[in-house]
């Protein structure tokens, strides 16, 4: 007899809703990281008043950042 409160079998294996996310989080991940360096590229160039020179910076420092969480979110997949 089937449990009442188990929930209906899709007809997906459970790994490919974990294979989904892990690629969810790495989207998110890297779309987080490059968002976050441009935004504080903005401010400062904002404050400092050195357009563009700033949003460079951080547009670099975010591209930098996704690769090292890609390189990360690799490894503990291996």
């Amino acid at each position: 007899m089937d449990d009442p409160q188990s929930p209906p079998d899709s007809g997906r294996p459970a790994t490919d809703i974990s294979i989904t996310a892990q690629f969810l989080t790495l989207g998110v991940s890297m779309a987080g990281t490059v968002g976050a360096g441009l935004v504080i590229g903005l401010v400062v160039d904002s404050a400092a008043h050195s357009a563009p020179w700033g949003l460079l910076g951080g547009l670099f420092l975010g591209s930098v950042g996704a690769a090292t969480s890609l390189a990360s979110l690799l490894r503990r997949w291996k």
